[in-house]
């Protein structure tokens, strides 16, 4: 499926909100609501939406410790990979669980109440999964950015809209607008406190000016 930047604009705001009625959403995408509605169910049945879920405050629903785990496995073992999935797979306190490179082969997400019940996880469940070697365990202080996996769909919409043509005309902004050269640095750090901040006045009028 090839987007175009109304498409990048309502994966933007439904990744913003996704409880958005199809009215509001379709009068922040500048379309009548049949075909924003039209959109929307391309976007969900070519797979680019898969889902739509609640985030929920941990610390108030009491789990109060968050850790990252770098996981060593003992990889002579025969079918080492498929023996610490089937592991991890039986605990709700890991979250997320990646294959890395580097040192370690896994990465884990761990959400516990407190540091006991974190120690006790450790000590009696994921150190005993089959094949784990080695664990170095961090546990986050404080959430410093957390945009909970949204994508800076930003530079998306920028790079199909007009505007890239503009740019593209220009030596220092051209990068901008070519996908396969990279942002530059400047422009990039300035995009990127945008999207920090996502619901700014400065953002809502960028995005609005991107997609149009």
């Amino acid at each position: 499926m090839e987007l175009d930047a109304i498409d990048h604009r309502i994966l933007y705001r439904l990744q913003e909100n996704s409880q958005l009625s199809n009215q509001d959403l379709a009068e922040q995408v500048a379309l009548s609501p049949s075909a924003c509605l039209r959109r929307v169910r391309a976007l969900e049945e070519s797979g680019l939406i898969r889902g739509y879920r609640a985030v929920l405050d941990a610390e108030r629903l009491g789990f109060e410790l968050e850790a990252v785990v770098h996981v060593s496995l003992d990889q002579s073992r025969i079918g080492w990979h498929e023996e610490f999935l089937a592991g991890i797979a039986l605990y709700d306190e890991i979250t997320e669980a990646s294959i890395v490179t580097g040192a370690s082969n896994y990465i884990l997400t761990v959400r516990t109440r407190n540091l006991t019940a974190f120690s006790q996880f450790v000590e009696d469940k994921l150190s005993k999964i089959a094949g784990v070697r080695d664990l170095c365990s961090h546990i986050v202080m404080r959430k410093v950015k957390n945009r909970g996996g949204m994508l800076p769909l930003a530079i998306l919409a920028f790079r199909s809209s007009a505007l890239a043509v503009y740019t593209s005309r220009n030596m220092f902004l051209r990068h901008f607008a070519n996908e396969k050269a990279g942002v530059p640095y400047g422009i990039a750090l300035g995009v990127g406190g945008l999207l920090t901040y996502p619901a700014s006045p400065l953002m809502i009028w960028a995005l609005d000016r991107l997609a149009s």
